[in-house]
C-alpha cells in the first residue's frame, strides 16, 4: 500500500474501519426499524372507558357548582397517550368533556352516571356491537356498594366480564381495584370487593382471556379537598383525584402494550446522519491529503 507516509496511512486504515463501523451501524438501525414498522399498524386502538359517574368524570368546581360537561380522568388519559405516539381511539354511545379548553380530546366513552353493573349489563351487548373496542377500561362498583352485598356486585361485575368475552374473547379489559371514598364502613366494603374483582380476574386469566388489573384503590387519598383527592360528596374525585386516576390507566396501558411505534421522520434522521458523517469524512480525509 502507497498512502505517502506511515502516519497517513494508519489514519487512513483508521478511517475505514470507522467508516465501515458506522455503515453497519446505520444498517443495523433501518433493518430494526423495518422490523418494527412491518409489525405494526397504523390502525388505532379503540378504547372503551366503561362505569358509572366516575367514567363519566362527575365533579364540581371549587365554588361548589357542579361541573356542566365533565371530562374525568379521560381528558388527561387521552392527551397522555397521544402525546405519547399512541394511536387511539376512546369509544362509546356518550360524549362529554367538548367544551374543555385545549389540549382537545376524544369525548366519546360509557359513563352512566349513578348506574350499576347489573345495570351496564342490561345494554352492554349494544354497546360492544356498536363501538367493537379493542380494550375496554373497566371502573364501577361504587353505587353498588351502599349495602353489604359486596358478594352480589362483585359477581354483577364478573358478569360484565362474562358479557365482553363472549362478545369478542381476543378483547383485553383493564378491570379496575374501584377507588375509595370518605366514608370508613363503604371502604371496607370496597376493599372486600376489590379482593373478590381480583379473584375473578385470575379465573379469566387462568382460561386464557386478556385481562390486567390496575390498582385505583390506593392511588387517591379518601379525604374531601384540600386534605384529599375528593370533593364535597365524597364519592367523586376532584380534578387531582382524576388526573392520579389517569396516571394508573396510562401506566397499566402503556406497559401492556409496550413502547409506541417508531415515529416515521426516523429513517429520514438515520439517513441524514449517515450522510453528514460521511461528508466530515470527505472533508478531515482532503484536508490530511487522503
Amino acid at each position: 500500500m502507497d498512502c505517502g507516509t506511515v502516519l497517513s496511512c494508519v489514519s487512513v486504515q483508521k478511517l475505514s474501519v470507522l467508516i465501515a463501523v458506522f455503515v453497519v451501524f446505520s444498517s443495523g438501525l433501518l433493518i430494526a426499524y423495518q422490523a418494527e414498522a412491518s409489525g405494526s399498524s397504523n390502525e388505532s386502538v379503540k378504547i372503551m372507558p366503561l362505569g358509572d359517574s366516575i367514567t363519566h368524570g362527575y365533579t364540581k368546581f371549587l365554588n361548589g357548582t357542579v361541573d356542566p360537561d365533565p371530562a374525568g380522568y379521560r381528558q388527561e388519559l387521552w392527551v397522555d397517550l397521544n402525546n405519547s405516539g399512541y394511536n387511539v381511539d376512546f369509544v362509546g354511545s356518550l360524549s362529554s368533556g367538548d367544551s374543555k379548553s385545549p389540549p382537545y380530546f376524544d369525548t366519546d366513552h360509557e359513563g352512566h352516571g349513578g348506574r350499576t353493573a347489573s345495570w351496564i349489563n342490561s345494554q352492554l351487548n349494544g354497546y360492544l356491537n356498536t363501538s367493537a373496542p379493542d380494550i375496554v377500561l373497566y371502573h364501577i362498583g361504587t353505587n353498588s356498594l351502599y349495602d353489604d352485598d359486596v358478594i352480589q356486585a362483585a359477581l354483577d361485575a364478573n358478569e360484565s366480564l362474562r358479557i365482553i368475552y363472549a362478545y369478542d374473547p381476543d378483547v383485553t379489559v383493564f378491570l379496575a381495584k374501584i377507588i375509595l371514598t370518605t366514608d370508613s364502613a363503604q371502604n371496607n366494603r370496597t376493599r372486600s370487593y376489590n379482593l373478590l374483582l381480583e379473584e375473578h380476574a385470575g379465573y379469566w386469566s387462568d382460561n386464557g382471556y386478556s385481562i390486567v388489573v390496575v390498582d385505583m384503590e390506593t392511588a387517591l387519598t379518601p379525604a374531601v379537598y384540600p386534605e384529599g383527592d375528593f370533593i364535597s360528596d365524597g364519592l367523586h374525585p376532584n380534578a387531582n383525584g382524576y388526573a392520579k386516576m389517569a396516571d394508573v390507566w396510562y401506566n397499566g396501558l402503556s406497559s401492556f402494550v409496550g413502547p409506541p411505534p417508531i415515529p416515521e421522520f426516523v429513517p429520514i434522521v438515520i439517513i441524514i446522519s449517515v450522510l453528514a458523517f460521511l461528508t466530515v469524512v470527505i472533508v478531515i480525509s482532503r484536508k490530511k491529503g487522503f
